[in-house]
């Protein structure tokens, strides 16, 4: 068969590259019909064989045209929502321009009423103190000291009033104001360099880590490759988690300058994060609908607060968190083996985070918690098979229990349903309360912190263990039968408060040795997070007997809350109480024994007094204090509970 040796068909001219995107017939002609009606730059070349032409790049007029364009759309969207943002806000970057954490705590605490506390509070007791009959004695009126420490404690008393997070008149207007949170994620340059610092100085078993478990380093990196390489816009609930994530962090290894970054990020970094998490934190999504996610912030802010001023956001941040819990069933055993293994353990350990916190609270103000025992069955967290990592495990494990022990000294001894039994029935459950705690203590002790992972970072944080052991111990023996009485104090109750601040004494040399960081966590675990009523219970003992050893001790611990968590407001405020309390002590018993007897300072050394019996009769402390007229005056509904408040 012949070969056709007919000339060759010309290349077929292909198809333009608009026609080709838009995937319709083109005539092919230059310019294609198509885009002459779509009144488009044709790209069609009919000199250039090459398959592959592009588009013309856009002009920059015709990106102008683009960016009118969406900057119009975006106006008309917000408008229709609403919403109108201010162009400067767009472009800030600076955290300066963000509102402050104490604007955002005040927006946070102006809505929520006062907390009622109960017998259980400090400031509960600290009132009680003040009005026991041994101090309403008509000779110490004649005292111009004592007159001058009473009204010092009524002054403290009110001073709380002024010094809340919600003082000042606000409009109501402003309440009803929607709020839109601008949350934004911390610069990646000032992230990276934190995390070359946690490797460079191997902050690889922070408490947050291994306690809290919150994240790891190595979850860590990934967590901030995801936030700042993630092919999809970030929630609102991403950003505030992570910026609540680096916040934790921060706290944790502090904030001081180091030698290989420029002076003042890490500060700014913690700022920016701070301000950009309670940012978040306080939106109706978060507070008010249970997911996994909002759980996950809550927990990251009570972790966060537990080391702040304000009460009545520790407890609504504690009761949202421990109603999403139970909304979701993390309190059941059912419902974690449900989940995926990963979230289940995430879950499991968060649930019993919040659980303690909320049983904490309970028992700092004297109210029923949200989660009731009754309704958990979740098994605690496993110990983990790794030696280093076990310790922390039973810490947490054993810490669960002495959490439950709190919540039934509420519920066993302080509830109205344990007030309205008598007296017998109360003392049978006080011992029984004493006896678990004594047995859980002693299992404490048992925890072996030899081979834990960061073992100093271990024994620093459980150190105050044994203190806070006794306070519990005092208030399980405080005023089981109380009256209007100093001598009401029983022995098993000043014992165990004598034993508190012995232990805290004995304590605070090692603590002035650790430097800065271990003063913050000792004032957050034992100042915040214990009952002080040990020194209440020492000051109505001392009232009661005259006791110049007992005011030894008042002035000695005393001294040592001044130099505790000085850049701690809670602090300040718990050492302006006891302060108060032990002037008056001082005043009192100044007057009723010889000059030369007394101990005025806590340099000095306590004598003896003559132990006898004290008149009944004296009445001026109640018309300075405690007449029902001048009670209303204190407002104490309306005071800043931190500074009573004694349990975390």
């Amino acid at each position: 068969m012949e070969r056709n040796n007919g000339p060759k068909n010309s290349i077929r001219q292909r198809a333009c590259a608009n026609c080709r995107l838009r995937k319709i017939r083109c005539s092919r002609t230059a310019p294609c019909s198509n885009c002459v009606t779509a009144n488009l730059v044709c790209p069609l070349d009919t000199t250039s064989s090459r398959p592959n032409n592009i588009p013309k790049a856009p002009s920059l007029e015709e990106h102008a045209a683009l960016a009118e364009r969406v900057k119009a759309l975006e106006s008309t969207v917000q408008s229709a929502m609403g919403h109108q943002l201010n162009a400067n806000e767009q472009n800030r970057h600076s955290s300066s321009e963000l509102p402050s954490i104490s604007t955002l705590l005040d927006r946070a605490l102006v809505k929520r009423p006062p907390l009622v506390e109960g017998e259980t509070s400090f400031k509960t007791q600290a009132l009680h103190a003040s009005q026991v009959e041994e101090l309403k004695s008509p000779a110490a009126q004649q005292s111009p000291t004592f007159v001058q420490e009473l009204a010092n404690l009524k002054d403290a008393l009110q001073d709380q009033e002024t010094s809340g997070l919600g003082k000042g008149n606000v409009r109501s207007g402003q309440l009803e104001q929607a709020h839109v949170p601008d949350v934004k994620i911390p610069p990646p340059t000032s992230v990276m360099q934190l995390l070359q610092l946690m490797a460079d100085e191997r902050h690889t078993n922070l408490v947050l880590f291994n306690f809290w478990g919150v994240q790891n380093l190595e979850n860590f990196r990934h967590l901030c490759k995801s936030t700042y390489f993630n092919t999809e816009p970030l929630t609102l609930t991403e950003k505030t988690s992570f910026n609540g994530t680096v916040s934790l962090i921060l706290r944790e290894i502090g904030t001081e300058d180091r030698p290989n970054i420029e002076p003042g990020v890490l500060s700014r970094l913690q700022d920016l994060c701070g301000k950009n998490f309670w940012e978040g934190v306080e939106t109706y999504q978060v507070m008010s609908i249970a997911t996994e996610e909002h759980v996950h912030i809550l927990f990251l802010a009570v972790v966060l607060v537990s080391s702040m001023r304000t009460l009545p956001l520790q407890w609504s941040l504690t009761t949202a968190a421990a109603g999403h819990c139970l909304t979701l069933g993390y309190h059941r055993e059912k419902r974690l083996l449900q989940l995926p293994s990963p979230k289940a353990e995430t879950a499991r350990r968060t649930f019993w985070h919040i659980y303690m916190a909320d049983k904490n609270l309970s028992q700092r103000l004297g109210r029923a918690p949200t989660i009731q025992d009754w309704d958990v069955d979740a098994k605690p967290c496993a110990i983990s098979s790794d030696n280093k990592q076990a310790p922390w495990d039973l810490a947490l494990t054993s810490l669960i229990e002495m959490s439950r022990i709190q919540g039934q000294i509420y519920e066993r001894l302080y509830s109205p349903l344990a007030k309205a039994r008598g007296m017998e029935e109360r003392l049978v459950e006080s011992n029984k309360l004493d006896s678990d705690l004594r047995r859980w203590y002693s299992d404490w002790a048992q925890i072996d912190s030899s081979a834990a992972y960061g073992r100093d970072r271990f024994d620093m944080t459980f150190s105050p263990v044994n203190i806070m052991y006794h306070s519990l111990l005092t208030l399980i023996h405080w005023n089981v039968n109380y009256t209007e009485s100093a001598r009401d104090i029983s022995g098993a109750c000043y014992e165990a408060a004598h034993g508190m601040l012995r232990a805290h004494l004995t304590h605070y040399p090692q603590l002035t040795a650790s430097g800065h960081k271990a003063s913050a966590i000792y004032a957050i675990w034992v100042l915040h997070a214990t009952s002080f009523t040990p020194y209440v219970a020492i000051f109505l003992h001392c009232v009661a007997n005259l006791d110049c050893d007992d005011l030894k001790l008042l002035q000695d611990v005393l001294h040592t809350l001044e130099n505790i968590g000085l850049d701690l407001q809670f602090s300040q405020k718990l050492f302006k109480l006891c302060k108060a309390l032990c002037r008056i002590a001082e005043a009192f018993l100044e007057h009723q024994v010889p000059l030369t007897n007394i101990v005025t300072d806590a340099s000095n050394t306590a004598h003896s007094l003559p132990q006898g019996p004290l008149p009944d009769t004296w009445s001026w402390l109640g018309s300075q204090i405690t007449d029902p007229n001048a009670v209303g005056d204190f407002d104490l509904d309306n005071l800043d509970e931190t500074f009573f408040g004694h349990g975390f």
